[in-house]
């Protein structure tokens, strides 16, 4: 187990060196820090940044932003998977609504949500907007998947209540979810920063990009997509991990 491990990270390590290398090879041939700055430009940049106090407060206040919509999210598309798994017509009636969160483009909502909310409370709205779709079609799908020999045992002993779906149904479907969550993280982060981008919300992250994209600072672009990618992987080890602890529970 400890060999198949550390053949994964090494090879995983080998991946990171390699598209180092490339990037340190385009910047030398391009020759343009406005295009493609150098390693050593954005190392420097990134040091520089991680000084700094406003830094972490852009880090945080992204965050905190982020973590509040995707509980909300996992909280209300529970409840309406719910409702969705108990009476079909209100699956068939919420589809369309999913449909429509699904395609329309996230430009045209961050639009009209900028111009009813404000540049402060669109990015949660934006976001949520996102995940939500894919977070219910994880708990419908998982509810549906449920063995029909345990919902006839359950119906025996109750009808569906708060007992009966902590303790039976959420234990069952939890792996499936935590699945959903992980990859609503990453694609949650992306959409959020966009929002704060496109809205200028102050003491963010998007907003802190808007501002280096305007004074041509590309070393401090790629320092903050450096500092995303890491957080990102951090959050998506420790959620795998709790994945994994529960699969192994169940």
């Amino acid at each position: 187990m400890k060999t198949s491990t550390i053949k994964k990270t090494s090879f995983y390590i080998l991946g990171v060196l390699l598209i180092i290398l490339i990037w340190i090879v385009s910047s030398y041939i391009i020759k343009n820090d406005i295009i493609l700055p150098s390693f050593s430009s954005v190392t420097k940049s990134l040091g520089n940044m991680l000084i700094s106090k406003d830094t972490y407060v852009n880090i945080i206040n992204t965050i905190l932003k982020l973590f509040l919509v995707i509980i909300i999210g996992v909280v209300t598309s529970f409840l309406l998977a719910l409702l969705g798994y108990r009476f079909e017509a209100f699956n068939y009636f919420f589809s369309p609504f999913i449909a429509l969160f699904r395609t329309v483009p996230v430009a045209t909502i961050s639009i009209i949500l900028l111009l009813m909310i404000g540049n402060k409370k669109a990015p949660y709205f934006i976001c949520l907007l996102v995940v939500l779709p894919i977070l219910y079609e994880a708990f419908i799908t998982s509810l549906k998947g449920i063995n029909k020999s345990i919902i006839e045992e359950t119906k025996m002993l109750s009808n569906i209540t708060p007992f009966i779906i902590f303790k039976v149904y959420l234990p069952i479907i939890s792996p499936y979810v935590l699945s959903a969550i992980v990859s609503t993280f990453g694609l949650g982060l992306k959409v959020m920063v966009m929002a704060e981008f496109i809205s200028q919300t102050p003491n963010t992250i998007g907003y802190a990009l808007n501002e280096e994209k305007m004074f041509l600072e590309m070393s401090n672009v790629f320092s903050w997509t450096i500092i995303l990618i890491i957080f990102m992987l951090i959050i998506e080890f420790v959620l795998k991990m709790v994945q994994k602890r529960i699969e192994e529970k169940f």
